[in-house]
């Protein structure tokens, strides 16, 4: 780390640009149809604005059913579940309007305000429309990143930087950049989350920042509301750990804040309570097992498979990308080394937010599990719990106290951040490339073949090993840039510490003398 003062603000420049260059990586070495139950997604994209002609039209042999291009509804029937084909298996698809009955029009089983805004992207090319999703999709996250990282306070903002540094790493890297509502989940909580911390402790309504502040908040709720059922009932797991964190006589100082954080609470409850939970009912279970304190209390020993595998340890795409168990034990040891960390610093309202945000996680899971017969693993995956993982990360990884710009994020050693920067490089790039050969040269192929035969060669026209490399190199960028920003915010705590004054939120912020008490 030589040179991190010399920096400046730099990190939080380059974060936000090689993060987006990072997803946009993801988003070009995945072929359309590749992302999870893309073949409902998609179809319900297209059909987001209603019939149009060539686009998304009525079956006349079934009401219930839309007829769309074949290469948006079953661009992933050759590939999908065998990792020996690759995606070249599409190429022959054309746009001619074939039958299907997974379309959300008619089976309405999630919000559609994310097929809404996905749908205004749709044009004749259905591989760059697919494309402009991803970028958009991309463009929203470091978007609020870059916003986040100019108007929260350093410990706030270290929190969010650690989730985006390690808990991303890799599923978030490869559903945020996709056409799967899942994307606007995991951005949504996750700035929902930051900016509504921030928000709640704002008492004056004549600062620019809290207007900020505010429309942020907004628009996070928005995208995680209008993107899953289950996404509403997080934003109000969200707000209650914010509440718990904040505390009752803050609330009340802030009572315009607090009012809107309830108003978007009440929003996603309400939301939640209209779709009702997803599921089959009790008279049609989803699975064969006896919904017994056996099942309950196996179910309980393999909950940690949901940790695990939002780091590497399940498959990616239609849970046919095996990654390489190099990243699981990376992101395992990395997960550990945060919380490890966080306990480094503690309270009484940081033990009970974290402690809601644990309950929430293991709830959420187990009570699906055991109402519809369930085993962990079966249906339930770990991109629908990476939501709630961000939220109990991003608690524990919080600096207290941290509601002024003069107080600092946790402290980062420099060995620590070495070795947690070089981990998370390795896994991301790694990940990365993972993918891109999958679809391009399937298993059967070695990973660093030297005569490596691409049968896929991308959804543009440039060269895919190309493509790969840039990515690769973004994910240190941003990787680096990341780390960087975290170990500065943990020098301002020793440096306060050592000279008794603070100095730091911005690189434009003056130094003042720290208050005492």
């Amino acid at each position: 780390m030589t040179g991190v003062r010399k920096m400046g603000g730099a990190w939080a420049i380059v974060l936000p640009i090689a993060f987006f260059v990072t997803l946009v990586g993801w988003a070009l070495t995945s072929p359309v149809g590749s992302s999870p139950d893309d073949d409902y997604h998609l179809t319900s994209i297209w059909c987001a604005g209603g019939e149009r002609d060539g686009v998304c039209e009525v079956d006349p042999a079934n009401p219930t059913a839309r007829l769309i291009p074949q290469s948006v509804g079953f661009a992933h029937e050759c590939f999908a579940y065998d990792a020996s084909i690759t995606a070249a298996c599409a190429d022959d698809l054309s746009d001619v309007l074939v039958s299907t009955e997974r379309v959300n029009n008619t089976v309405g089983l999630y919000p559609t305000l994310f097929y809404r805004a996905m749908g205004t992207l749709v044009g004749p090319d259905e591989q760059r429309s697919v494309l402009l999703m991803r970028m958009l999709n991309a463009a929203i996250a470091a978007g609020l990143l870059a916003l986040a990282l100019r108007v929260l306070t350093p410990a706030v903002r270290s929190a969010v930087v650690v989730v985006v540094l390690v808990v991303y790493v890799p599923l978030g890297l490869f559903i945020i950049p996709s056409t799967n509502p899942s994307s606007w989940t995991v951005t949504g909580i996750t700035f929902l989350w930051a900016f509504g911390m921030a928000l709640a402790r704002r008492t004056s309504w004549r600062s620019r920042r809290t207007w900020v502040l505010l429309a942020a908040t907004v628009l996070s709720a928005g995208l995680a509301i209008g993107s899953r059922v289950d996404a509403s009932a997080y934003v109000v797991v969200v707000i209650a750990v914010i509440g718990v964190l904040t505390g009752v006589r803050r609330l009340k100082e802030a009572w315009i804040a607090s009012a809107s954080l309830l108003a978007i609470a009440v929003v996603g409850l309400v939301q939640f309570a209209t779709f009702g939970t997803p599921g089959s009912g009790p008279e049609d279970n989803l699975g064969l097992n006896e919904a017994g304190p056996g099942l309950l209390l196996t179910n309980i020993v393999y909950l940690p498979v949901y940790l695990q595998g939002s780091v590497g340890g399940m498959p990616l795409g239609w849970n046919d990308t095996v990654l390489p168990p190099l990243v699981p034990v990376f992101g395992v040891l990395a997960l550990g080394a945060v919380v490890y960390r966080g306990l480094s610093v503690i309270s009484l309202r940081k033990v009970l937010a974290s402690l809601l945000a644990l309950a929430a996680l293991v709830a959420a899971p187990l009570v699906f599990l055991q109402r519809e017969g369930l085993g962990v693993g079966e249906v339930v995956q770990a991109r629908y719990l990476l939501p709630l993982i961000v939220v109990l990360f991003a608690t524990l990884s919080l600096a207290i106290p941290y509601g002024r710009h003069t107080k600092p994020g946790l402290p980062l050693s420099r060995a620590f951040a070495w070795v947690l920067g070089i981990a998370m490089v390795v896994s991301g790039g790694l990940s990365l490339w993972v993918n891109a050969h999958r679809y391009a040269s399937g298993s059967t192929r070695g990973l660093f073949d030297i005569d490596l035969d691409l049968e896929w060669t991308g959804i543009t026209s440039l060269p895919l090993p190309l493509v790969a490399g840039l990515g690769v190199v973004a994910t240190a960028a941003y990787v680096g840039a990341a780390t960087v920003g975290v170990y500065r915010d943990g020098l301002i705590s020793r440096s306060r510490e050592r000279n008794g004054f603070s100095h730091s939120c911005m690189p434009s912020c003056s130094v003042k003398p720290d208050r005492v008490g």
